[in-house]
């Protein structure tokens, strides 16, 4: 099942695929399927809540192709139950 409007807006439900997909002009883009949800967005993503934000998996990964920061406004805290590296061409601490 396909639903398309004039300007570009798609909703695609794929029996054989076992997917769901909904995408907007612009380029956003949702796809449900077994496999999992993925997100893509031309431009930026913003999460926001007025409550906590969890996240959690098996194996969790980030990157930035530019610069990655995180910041905790009253402490922030990196913990591991194995080893712990912390690499960098420079590293400052305090």
């Amino acid at each position: 099942v396909k639903l398309e409007t004039p300007n570009g807006h798609k909703l695609v439900k794929d029996e054989d695929a076992e997917e769901i997909t909904v995408e907007e002009m612009s380029g956003n883009k949702m796809v449900m399927s077994p496999d999992g949800i993925m997100i893509e967005s031309a431009k930026d993503l913003i999460l926001s809540a007025g409550g906590d934000v969890t996240i959690e998996g098996t194996k969790i990964s980030s990157a930035a192709s530019d610069k990655y920061a995180a910041e905790g406004g009253s402490g922030a805290e990196v913990s591991s139950g194995g080893q712990t590296v912390i690499k960098g061409s420079m590293v400052a601490i305090n």
